[in-house]
């Protein structure tokens, strides 16, 4: 049986193709006799070129044969991504995982290099799949883009890993278990919980379904708009006994008909993180974290939830969860959102 191709593309720096030679080294082992990992050495390293990169990346592709499994760790996974939205290639790709890549943020990575077209995800459709990992102690690209890829590639698979650094320990088992596929949880959508160990080996992943959403608004407009009544029924509630706060107990009503819930608040800290239980014991944890001083990231964990349709995206009208609360986000060359010729803005809806 042929082997299957893996090409890593290394990161960019001085002596980065030696810092990332452990990273390319455990995917191999973790991989086995099965796939052969391809580690060529990147030109001008030291201060790297987007077109040289992309040129390289093109040779590298054109003497392969068959299907092609694409790993890239940090910036070398930002000029993969402008290769394959901006160049014909024509190799067919099986699979796109990307390991602590910055994304232009126009804030402090406010890079030229970093820039994507707007239509990224539609011109990264053929990949049927595609991974984005980032730990949360990651000291040299800020975690938060993790949520800034997965807002641009709304069907990607966008993986939080606890601890591990920029190098994610060097282990990349669980990177090779997505690449092998030979997990049921690995085919889950963007709903699939995280590993929750440096290793990411699925045997320590925790049975929680994770997302997380750029807003483009600050943490403490999203935490409102998602509290109070009067905005909840905006977007997903018919009615609703109160507002959430501490200890509170309050019945949902659902736009769906005859679907009703009652919630207890089990956890409440203002502007930070809301925790409440419903039926079938499951249990949902809203977090809210500032990006920048007009956005933000909210988390939704779900526990004893069964796979799909614990947390989902809710598509909403372009005034947001509320009047002046949480801002449409704003359409640009970066990030438009665009849905049956509409522009709309993005949050977070919990599906029972």
């Amino acid at each position: 049986m042929p082997k299957t191709c893996v090409l890593f593309i290394q990161g960019g720096g001085k002596g980065a193709h030696a810092e990332d030679a452990p990273l390319a080294n455990s995917l191999k082992r973790a991989l086995g006799p099965r796939y052969d990992v391809l580690f060529p050495r990147m030109p001008r390293e030291a201060d790297p070129n987007v077109e040289a990169w992309k040129e390289k990346i093109s040779s590298a592709l054109s003497r392969l044969s068959g299907m092609v499994i694409l790993v890239a760790h940090s910036v070398g996974g930002s000029i993969l991504l402008r290769y394959l939205s901006e160049e014909k290639v024509r190799k067919p790709i099986a699979g796109l995982f990307l390991l602590a890549a910055p994304s232009r943020d126009k804030e402090q990575w406010n890079f030229d290099d970093l820039e994507l077209p707007g239509d990224v995800s539609e011109k990264l459709a053929l990949i049927p799949r595609i991974v984005f990992y980032h730990c949360r102690d990651d000291d040299v690209v800020p975690f938060a883009h993790l949520a800034l890829h997965g807002a641009r590639i709304p069907r990607a698979v966008t993986r939080a890993v606890d601890s591990g650094g920029h190098q994610f320990g060097n282990d990349l088992t669980g990177v090779a278990t997505d690449i092998q596929g030979n997990d049921a949880a690995s085919s889950l959508d963007r709903e699939q919980g995280p590993p929750s160990s440096p290793s990411m080996e699925r045997k320590h992943m925790p049975a929680v379904a994770r997302a997380e959403m750029l807003i483009r608004s600050p943490a403490s407009a999203v935490f409102s708009a998602l509290v109070r009544p009067a905005s909840l029924k905006k977007f997903w509630l018919k009615q609703a006994s109160a507002a959430l706060s501490k200890g509170a107990k309050v019945d949902w009503e659902f736009r769906v008909p005859g679907a009703t819930e009652t919630v207890e608040v089990t956890r409440f800290v203002e502007g930070e993180a809301i925790s409440f239980v419903w039926s079938g014991g499951k249990s949902v944890e809203l977090r809210f974290r500032p990006v920048g001083r007009s956005s933000s990231v909210v988390e939704v964990r779900v526990r004893g939830s069964r796979g799909r349709g614990a947390v989902s995206e809710a598509n909403l009208h372009d005034r947001g969860v509320c009047r002046g609360a949480v801002r449409p986000e704003e359409p640009s060359r970066d990030r438009p959102v665009r849905r049956n010729g509409s522009r709309q803005s993005r949050a977070l809806c919990l599906c029972a």
